[in-house]
C-alpha cells in the first residue's frame, strides 16, 4: 500500500518542532491517511498507519483524517493503545478542519499551535 499524504517536517517553530522538543516525539516526516467513508473507524485503521510507522527514520507520528468521530472515547482509546510501541496517531474529523482553515484564514498560529497540542495531550492522558 501506499500512504495518502507525506509532509516533510522542516522543524520550524510551532506544534511539530514541540512534538520533538517537549513530547521526544521523532517526526521527520508526518504521515496522514484519509479516510472518507461513514463507519466508525476501527483497529485496522490505526493499524495500517502504525504499520507504516516501524521505520524510526520516516517518522512516530501520524495523522487519521475522517468525515466525523461518533465515539471519541474510542477513538482515543486506538490512538492511546498505540503510544506503548512509540506510535502516535492523531485523529482529525472534518469540524476539526473547518476550525484549523478559520484560524489559518485569521492568520493566528498560536490557536492552531494550541488546538494540535490538545489533540495530541488527549492521546498521551
Amino acid at each position: 500500500g501506499f500512504i495518502d499524504i507525506r509532509f516533510q517536517n522542516r522543524n520550524e517553530h510551532g506544534f511539530f518542532k514541540n512534538a520533538i522538543e517537549m513530547h521526544g516525539i521523532k517526526c521527520p516526516t508526518l504521515l496522514v491517511e484519509c479516510k472518507n467513508y461513514s463507519e466508525e473507524m476501527s483497529s485496522p485503521e490505526f493499524d495500517q498507519l502504525a504499520g507504516r510507522m516501524d521505520n524510526p527514520a520516516r517518522g512516530m507520528l501520524g495523522i487519521i483524517c475522517c468525515r466525523e468521530i461518533k465515539d471519541k472515547k474510542r477513538i482515543l482509546s486506538r490512538s492511546h493503545s498505540k503510544i506503548s510501541s512509540g506510535k502516535y496517531i492523531i485523529v482529525l474529523e472534518d469540524k476539526d478542519f473547518e476550525k484549523l482553515v478559520k484560524l489559518k484564514l485569521e492568520e493566528n498560529s498560536e490557536e492552531i499551535n494550541d488546538f494540535m497540542e490538545k489533540k495530541l495531550v488527549e492521546i498521551i492522558d
